[in-house]
Parts: structure tokens; sequence; C-alpha cells
């Protein structure tokens, strides 16, 4: 059997698309279509020096069968289906612009104009994006501190029936569940999905720290299986996935109808075939047989990890049992940990500067390591001894930091009010706006999004009257190293 022969048998042990793309490039097709850089030939040097063959697999609704558009959809849609099988969604799509634009397109899809959503103040900034596209009413769930831990817990079934109360039951159209939120706590699904539906509320969720919680039963129960309508996942968190690769799923009973009108309307006719390729590539480990023990083996090194880390002097390393109980599961390949001493930024800012290691998150008081499929034991060993290492047994000088020493990072402040809503998003949107100064924002209608990011809880969304108490908080949390989003250092921008 020759070379060529042997790749083409190989082939069919792979994804159609996969096979598809490597079909082309071997066929050695001349590319006169798009992209223009034409398998590289074109690109600069240095992206060429970076990328290396991968820019030949960077192709434009051509695979190497017929040449059609029609064998491209084939084999997307041949890896959606195994996707929805293996998530146990009756209907799966592939995004290419990251889960904003899934949730962006379950707003599109399944509410209208000034109809009434309930959204969980804590929930990532991209619902604003929803809103605007939906015209829908937020009704908003005030972010929920705990005061020892200092984490922002998830609303559980109370909070969301008494949501449903203050807007009236019945003008309330859907609901947004974040599961899990970037500390990998999840809240009570199953009883949240009760509430909902009882009240006929589609359950939106947006799972996109949580694709692999398919992969293990003693992972978190995944959102589909807890009677989630559609959820949105980001699997290049924590599978093999590239970087802005994403999935929505419809729970069963669900018509697609809706749903697939509205990804018309916010998706790309130039889908990245890199993307999808990964995507594809996602589907078919989810289904191999060795995918449950590679997950039960990841739970066991980071369970292992944790309990090394809370061994160690002055460090906390968060566990089951330190949450309260409204908190139903927790991720646990998600280190969540904190220095006694030290603030969350300082601790991150540290492990950069000091030992080459980049965190996946910090905040006053936490650090976050994300693993995932690609963590092995040098990089667990490499974060051990990092956290070890006799540097953290004194404050480290300030040069160092990347917030200042003598800023009260650790001791916090506390989340401010919710801010009176004005207008709609949607209604903010059309308006005119103009930039001023901080001191003269306040009793100002605000005209984008501010948002510390960590943790990425918006704090003003457009149409919302700017307080004291928030622009008290944004200087704080500025001055103490917090990057944020939608304003700089002289104001931001309000409404005419």
């Amino acid at each position: 059997m020759s070379q060529k022969e042997s790749r083409q048998k190989n082939n069919s042990y792979d994804p159609a698309f996969l096979a598809g793309l490597r079909a082309y490039v071997e066929r050695d097709i001349h590319p006169w279509h798009t992209p223009g850089h034409k398998q590289g030939r074109g690109a600069h040097p240095g992206l060429r020096r970076l990328m290396g063959k991968a820019l030949a697999y960077d192709l434009s609704d051509v695979l190497g069968g017929e040449g059609t558009a029609g064998d491209w959809d084939k084999a997307v849609a041949e890896a959606e289906s195994a996707a929805a099988r293996v998530c146990g969604a009756a209907y799966t799509r592939f995004l290419v612009n990251g889960a904003s634009s899934g949730i962006h397109a379950m707003f599109l899809a399944f509410l209208g104009e000034e109809d009434a959503v309930i959204i969980p103040r804590h929930s990532h900034l991209s619902y604003v994006g929803g809103l605007v596209l939906s015209g829908a009413r937020p009704v908003y769930i005030p972010v929920e501190v705990d005061e020892e831990l200092k984490l922002p817990i998830p609303p559980g079934p109370a909070q969301y029936a008494a949501a449903l109360a203050q807007a009236g039951g019945g003008a309330v159209r859907a609901a947004l569940v974040t599961s899990p939120n970037y500390y990998g706590l999840c809240p009570d699904l199953v009883g949240i999905a009760r509430v909902l539906h009882r009240h006929d509320v589609v359950m939106m969720v947006d799972e996109a720290h949580g694709a692999h919680f398919s992969c293990h039963p003693e992972l978190p129960l995944p959102a589909l299986a807890a009677g989630a309508d559609v959820v949105v996942q980001s699997p290049h968190k924590t599978l093999g996935v590239l970087t802005q690769a994403a999935m929505i799923h419809l729970g069963a009973g669900v018509e697609p109808s809706l749903l697939k009108r509205a990804l018309f309307f916010l998706g790309t006719t130039s889908p990245s075939s890199l993307l999808l390729a990964s995507l594809t590539a996602a589907a078919a480990q989810l289904a191999a047989p060795g995918n449950m023990a590679l997950w039960r083996r990841l739970l066991a090194e980071a369970r292992r990890l944790r309990a090394r880390i809370n061994s160690l002097p002055d460090w906390r390393c968060l566990t089951r049992d330190d949450l309260p109980k409204s908190v139903a599961a927790m991720d646990e390949v998600r280190l969540v940990f904190a220095h006694r001493r030290l603030s969350g930024l300082e601790v991150m800012a540290a492990m950069r500067e000091k030992f080459a290691i980049q965190l996946e998150l910090a905040d006053q008081h936490w650090t976050v390591a994300l693993a995932g499929l690609g963590c092995d034991r040098k990089m667990q060993q490499r974060l051990l001894l990092a956290l070890s290492d006799p540097y953290w047994q004194a404050a480290p000088p300030a040069d160092c930091l990347s917030a200042p020493s003598d800023h009260s990072l650790s001791a916090g402040r506390p989340w401010p009010a919710l801010p009176p809503v004005i207008l709609t998003p949607r209604q903010a949107a059309r308006r005119e706006s103009m930039h001023i100064p901080w001191p003269e924002t306040v009793g100002r209608i605000a005209a984008g999004v501010v948002c510390p990011y960590p943790p990425g809880i918006p704090l003003l969304v457009p149409g919302e009257e700017i307080t004291e108490e928030i622009v008290e908080y944004i200087g704080w949390a500025k001055a103490g190293g917090i990057h944020m989003r939608g304003a700089d250092d002289n104001g931001m921008d309000v409404l005419l």
C-alpha cells in the first residue's frame, strides 16, 4: 500500500469534515477562491512561521470531495448531529463567533420587544447584546456575595421564583441561568427548571464553562440533563477546541425554527474551517470510548492538586465543604485558591512575572487556575513548585505587581446596589451619546456597559442611571488595578 493510499484509508477514521480538509490539501487543488492568502502563499512570513501547515487548511466552503458547498454543509451537519448525541441535545449547531454569539442568538430567538426576561446580574456581559437585539426588558436578580468566602453565589430556585413574582409571572418569557459561574459554582438547575417551567418560561443556560460536564458522572449535572431548553457552551475553555469555537444546543421538545432563523441573521457566511475542524474533532473526542477514563484521571489529579495546595502554608484552595448549601455543585477541575495576605490580583501578577504561569482569573481575593484536556503532569508540577516557593513567605515588592501594594484590595468592597433602570438597553442603544468626566456622570443615563473585568459583572448597562455609589466603586477598582471595560480614566459615555 502506498503512503498516499495509507493516508486515504486513515482518513476514514476521521470525522468527514476533517477528512475533507485533508483530502483537499493532499489532492494539491489550486485555490482560485477565498481566502486571499491561498493556503499561506500570500501570508506575512511571520504568520507563516507562526502557523505553519495550518494555513493550508484555512479554506472557505469547499472540501476535498465534490468541491461544492453541499459537500461542506453535509460534513458540518454530520458533526453537529454527533455532538448533539453525545451532549444529550435534540438539536445542536456549531458557532464560530464564540459563546457570546450563542447568547445573542437565543435572546433573538426566544424573546421579543418588551418581553420580560429574568437575568442574574452576575451573568456574562454578552447578555446586554441580547437585550439590544431582542428589545426585551430585564428583570434582574441582584448579586449575592458570600460574606465569608467573598465569592458571588449563583441564585437558586427561590431567587428565580421571587423574580417571577416581581415581574408579574405571566409577563416573563424567558430566564437566563449561568452554570457554572467563573469560580466553578453551579446552582440547583433541576429546581430552577421546575420553577420556570411551571410558568412556561424558557430556560436559557449559559454553560460556557461547563462543556465538559457530560464527560464524567462526578462532574456537575449538565444543563440539558437538568431540563434546560437552550444551552450555550464554550468547549474551547476546557476541551481540545480552538478559541472562539462554541456550540448551542436545544433540549427535547423545543422547536428549532426560531433558533435557525436567529443564527441565519447573526452568523457569518465565511465560517472558519479551522474552528469548525476543532469542533468536529471535539465531538469525536467526546464520543470516544476512552473519554470518561481520561476525565476520571483529570478529576483525580485535580483533587490531589487541591489537597496539596491546602497543605501549603499561607494558601487556601476552595473545596466543596467550604460552600454554602445553596450551591448545588462545584466543578472540581477548576482550582480556586487564595493567599492569606495578598490579593488575587497580586498573586496573579507575581505568578506571571516571577514563575511564568498565566492564570485564568483573579479578583480582590481569589485566583482561578483552569484545567483542561491539555493540562499534563508537567504543568501540574510546575504550578505546585511555584506555590511552594519561599517567595510567598514574605509580601513581594510592589514593583513586580500590577496592583499597588498599599491598595486595600484584599479587604474588598461591597458590590454596589442595582442602579435604577430608566430605559431598556435597546432604547438606549438608539440614542445619541457623549463622553463626559466622572464628576459629571452622577444622575446621567449610561450609554454603554461598564464592567470590571474580572469578575465580568456589569456595574452599568445601557439605559441605567449612574449612581454616586457606582462612580465611587469604579474609582476604587481602577485604583486597585482592576481593568474597567467601557470606561476610561477620564469618564464614560452618557446619553444626551
